[in-house]
């Protein structure tokens, strides 16, 4: 019998399989030795012979166990182990860590090639799925984009497009260049078109560089020796209050607050109507209302109904007159007879909503319809794939024009007139983390061309000048 003070090596571990008559338990020792144990239970409660063998499966040899714990002698005594038997473990020893050392190389090296053929799958698959061709993205959601329109073709089977193809915006000109006279409005002005603010007429500083441009054009060099030593505050100086008023802005963000929060801020609009008694009507597709249609159609007790578009904003189309007659979004009455007083309107890419129509100048767009009934025409089976949340823009107001009115602000370059892919339209501009994404505003100017380089450069090209005083500095 072995005494348990007298053994050297680790505790037994039992693990129960119990037997009738005799039951034996099988338990292993930590490496590098992975000893069997076999402890053999007798009856009337005499001892517990303890069997240890070479083999953890089974293979027990009942000898092994004298062979390795006769120098422990017999029970209450202790007898060291010779030099030599010291020698031999320690040899062995040496041999399991260089074992251990040399397989753990040989599995690193395997680890290093895995690795590598999974990195020379990935962008074999990178390169097989997603052909960015000639296209060019200037921020990350332009290339999610392009990514999702990739896979819709892939799914629907359509033909390629080129990023190009679906990302576009053209400039609608209201000035005959060869005589100098205004295009007739009805063939500039139609449904679908988009206008995109002129920062000169919103932005005092930039109404007042721009000011002294033209003035340094005319006079030359005795130009401004006369000019009023008293002249007109910068803050109002070629701007108009009432415009600013019409539009929410109450103070206009200034240079320090960076260009991209100035772009954001200047109003990109759709035209929905023109009409030459009632003028026009439009919507300003750039301003959201900090609510989202989760949080109304709670409130409408509509949550069935508008149940794929809880996490869509609810945009502020203007600060006019409510769409409805309702004077406020809070007092809506939930009956099926005023359901279509509902105060919100809807810009989408469903051709099977009930009372929506077609914009002429931006094929693929339609306004209109009662949001609580598109949850059927998402899916209708006409569609050449299911449409989401995401396909479809709700506002809650609107912004409108006497006659004539938009008219004489285009006229007096309050304006600039174009015409607008949807994709540029209904991209996700949510910010990304740390980085703001590309506002509309910017996007549609740099989609224009360098004819319109001049408009953009206003707000961006000071930033750019002081990045450059500042790099001068160090």
């Amino acid at each position: 019998m072995v005494h348990p003070h007298h053994c050297k090596y680790t505790p037994l571990i039992l693990s129960s399989v119990l037997c009738t008559a005799n039951c034996y338990l099988y338990t292993t020792s930590p490496p590098p030795f992975q000893w069997g144990r076999r402890l053999l239970l007798t009856k009337n409660n005499a001892p517990p012979r303890v069997q240890l063998s070479s083999s953890f499966y089974d293979d027990f040899d009942e000898e092994s166990f004298y062979d390795d714990f006769q120098d422990f002698g017999e029970i209450g005594s202790f007898i060291d182990p010779n030099q030599d038997d010291k020698k031999k473990l320690k040899a062995r020893d040496s041999e399991s860590v260089d074992l251990m050392a040399s397989l753990r190389a040989r599995m690193s090296q395997v680890e290093e090639e895995d690795e590598e053929d999974d990195e020379d799958d990935y962008y074999d698959d990178d390169e097989e799925d997603l052909d960015v061709g000639d296209a060019t993205f200037s921020s990350v959601d332009e290339l999610i984009k392009f990514a999702q329109t990739k896979a819709r073709q892939k799914k629907s089977g359509g033909a390629d497009k080129t990023w190009e193809e679906e990302n576009w915006s053209k400039p609608i000109p209201h000035i005959d260049k060869a005589t100098g006279e205004p295009l007739d409005f009805d063939d500039v002005l139609k449904d679908g078109v988009v206008l995109i603010a002129n920062p000169a007429k919103f932005y005092p500083d930039i109404a007042e560089r721009v000011g002294k441009k033209k003035k340094g054009n005319k006079g030359g060099f005795m130009g401004g020796l006369f000019d009023d030593p008293f002249p007109t505050a910068p803050q109002l100086s070629g701007v108009s209050p009432a415009l600013l008023a019409k539009f929410g802005i109450m103070s206009p963000p200034t240079p320090d607050q960076g260009a991209d929060r100035r772009a954001t801020i200047l109003p990109v609009l759709f035209l929905i109507d023109r009409d030459p008694v009632m003028g026009c009507k439009a919507v300003t597709v750039n301003r959201r209302s900090g609510a989202l249609i989760g949080d109304l159609a709670t409130e409408w007790n509509k949550t069935s109904e508008l149940g794929a578009f809880f996490i869509q904003p609810v945009w502020e189309g203007g600060t006019g007159t409510v769409i409805t007659s309702q004077d406020s979004i809070t007092v809506f009455d939930n009956s099926n007879i005023n359901r279509r007083q509902l105060p919100l309107e809807m810009l989408h890419m469903c051709p099977y909503v009930n009372g929506s129509q077609p914009l002429s100048m931006c094929d693929g767009l339609y306004w209109g319809g009662d949001p609580c009934e598109v949850k059927a025409a998402m899916t209708d089976p006409r569609l050449e794939k299911p449409l989401t949340g995401f396909d479809f823009k709700f506002f809650f107001k609107d912004t409108r024009w006497l006659p004539s009115q938009l008219e004489k602000e285009i006229m007096d370059e309050t304006w600039i007139v174009a015409q607008v892919s949807k994709d540029v339209i209904f991209r996700n501009r949510d910010r990304l983390g740390p980085m703001r994404s590309k506002s509309l505003w910017k996007e549609i100017l740099e989609l224009l061309g360098d004819d319109y380089k001049h408009i953009l450069d206003l707000v961006y090209e000071e930033e750019d000048l002081e990045d450059d005083e500042d790099d001068d500095m160090y």
